[in-house]
């Protein structure tokens, strides 16, 4: 310890005051002065109950939460109060040293929470020279306003790697991603053959035109033997998932849900279980390879959010809101087509005509 730093109570120092109750009809909205509960500004009045510079400290519901005010305020009944700072020492160190002391552990009742004023009174701190109070204050205060940058750089992170991730996957699935190999391997067997190849095993249906006008998407050019074509193209093993009701207790088998469809892939951690009628769990037994798609969701983002079955998900049904889409594993790989599903020109044609203003958005 500084030899020039002395151990004492804060009750050495300060003499915390309990806020005033100020109930929201008895306050002048108008007014320029902060009406302060445990957590922070709750409203405004006309008249302050303290002198000026303000520490509040959350006595009850957010107990031992610090909030700072450079002017009076008024501080309710739910919260204690210091406004007047003896030797002229700085405020704002003693802010900050208060935030630093977890005084919410000092709560000792069992219902409501909430702290003692003697209790706090009783708190060891350190006290240093004044000067160096001050030279601490001007110090952190640099400190945090580049803590406060970091974060607000840091908040923007999801949605450049989001970005970024949708980047790669058009790049990908327009060929980009693989025009070097392309060049290696120029006689690969082209998109066209493989679709007559997959025709055979598909039984044609009779087709609705497309979700979206596909002119207006602008589609990206795609290599000389690459193919625009639709899930219809495809397969023709699409079905909807149970209505049957499911519970946490494991009596049946697993069905998947919505909780379970996580980024690409099944997240097993919030399972329930049902007890299907033998011919329909036959049609809904899940396989690997099999993707599964959000049907209908109150959020657009997530309607046709695909995820993929691996080999522990074999054996697994699955619920109404999701559709199971089903290919040859011989011609087409699962897994490509997981990731084209999460594109950004399928993600287009997905949410423009799912969008509803009923609140629940929906793809058939």
């Amino acid at each position: 310890m500084n030899n020039n730093w002395t151990p004492i109570n804060l009750g050495d120092i300060f003499e915390i005051r309990y806020g005033k109750g100020l109930p929201d009809e008895a306050r002048n909205k108008t007014g320029s002065i902060y009406v302060y509960g445990s957590n922070g500004i709750i409203g405004k009045h006309d008249k302050a109950l303290t002198t000026g510079t303000t520490i509040i400290i959350g006595r009850k519901g957010s107990v031992g939460e610090v909030n700072f005010s450079y002017n009076n305020c008024w501080p309710i009944d739910t919260t204690y109060y210091i406004d007047t700072f003896p030797g002229n020492i700085p405020p704002k160190y003693w802010m900050h040293l208060l935030k630093s002391l977890n005084l919410g552990a000092q709560d000792k009742s069992s219902a409501i929470p909430g702290i003692n004023r003697n209790d706090i009174y009783k708190v060891d701190v350190l006290l240093p020279p004044l000067n160096e109070q001050h030279r601490i204050v001007s110090k952190l205060e640099k400190l945090l306003s580049k803590v406060e940058a970091c974060k607000d750089r840091l908040k923007k992170i999801p949605l450049i790697l989001k970005r970024f991730r949708q980047s790669v996957l058009a790049s990908a699935c327009c060929g980009r991603l693989t025009a070097d190999w392309r060049e290696k391997n120029p006689d690969v067997e082209p998109a066209e053959k493989l679709l007559e190849k997959i025709s055979i095993n598909v039984k044609k249906v009779k087709k609705n035109s497309h979700l979206v006008d596909l002119n207006i998407l602008n589609l990206p050019e795609i290599p000389e033997f690459w193919k625009y074509v639709s899930i219809d193209d495809l397969t023709n093993n699409i079905k909807y998932g149970t209505s049957q009701k499911c519970d946490y207790e494991k009596i049946g088998v697993p069905v998947l849900r919505i909780p379970n469809m996580a980024d690409g892939i099944i997240d097993v951690s919030d399972l329930k279980y049902a007890e299907l009628p033998e011919n329909e769990y036959k049609n809904l037994k899940l396989i690997s390879g099999d993707i599964l798609l959000i049907r209908s969701n109150g959020s657009v983002s997530l309607v046709g959010k695909t995820s993929i079955v691996r080999a522990g998900e074999e054996g697994f049904a699955y619920a109404g809101y999701l559709i199971r889409l089903r290919f040859n594993k011989t011609l087409l790989d699962p897994f490509y087509i997981n990731l084209a599903l999460s594109s950004y020109y399928t993600r287009l044609q997905i949410e423009i005509p799912a969008r509803s203003t009923s609140g629940v958005n929906n793809i058939n």
